[in-house]
């Protein structure tokens, strides 16, 4: 199982109304080659989902390439699933995108295992391998309060059967184990604020005093 450094995105869902895009895009133009670029599609700009047809995702993935000013995606993610439509159709529009020269690779975040696991599947069969990205950390966040998938044992599962590149995302659990009270996140309970995440939390601490470092620098460690 490999795993992707978090990159520097745009999503054209819900971040800013859609204008995270738009700024990135401004500054890859000043600094043109300088990073990759990975984008999601998948919710529309007040952050709702929106089918998965050929023509939503080619015309969301043009608007992206004009929003970013490039001519092609590093990387494109679908960040949620569409269970209505079969994966085989998700999966052919996702090698068309490829194939038409909009992206180079493809992956999915917010995925059931079933369905990420059928995905990975039918990309193989069509010579590409699937990048899987969630949430990965050592604190297991409550999925209720999350609002985003975690990548829980099912999900690992898939991905190791798969050799699945994994880009993890929050892998420092918006900052738990740097804390040592309770925080809330825009109003709503800390997904990370569980028993279960006090106790490593405090094993890493514990960890962290015979290692000499921080307990934050032994939750990444544990990414890795």
């Amino acid at each position: 199982m490999s795993r992707l450094p978090t990159p520097r995105t745009g999503h054209r869902h819900a971040n800013a109304g859609g204008r995270a895009e738009a700024a990135v895009g401004q500054w890859l133009r000043r600094n043109p080659g300088t990073l990759g670029v990975t984008t999601k599609i998948g919710h529309d700009t007040t952050g709702q989902d929106i089918p998965l047809s050929h023509e939503n995702v080619h015309d969301h993935v043009r608007a992206s390439l004009d929003n970013l000013g490039v001519e092609v995606i590093d990387l494109l993610l679908y960040h949620c699933d569409d269970p209505a439509r079969p994966v085989t159709q998700l999966a052919d529009t996702l090698v068309s995108l490829v194939e038409a020269g909009h992206v180079r690779r493809v992956g999915v975040s917010n995925w059931r295992a079933e369905r990420l696991t059928s995905l990975a599947h039918e990309l193989a069969g069509r010579g590409h391998t699937l990048v899987a990205s969630y949430q990965f950390s050592l604190a297991e966040p409550d999925p209720a309060l999350l609002g985003s998938l975690h990548a829980d044992a099912t999900v690992l599962g898939v991905v190791r059967e798969h050799r699945l590149p994994l880009l993890g995302w929050s892998a420092q659990a918006r900052g738990f184990f740097a804390r040592t009270g309770t925080q809330q996140a825009n109003g709503r309970p800390d997904p990370y604020d569980t028993e279960d995440n006090r106790a490593r939390r405090r094993r890493c601490r514990e960890l962290a005093g015979q290692l000499g470092t921080r307990p934050e620098t032994v939750a990444l460690a544990w990414t890795s």
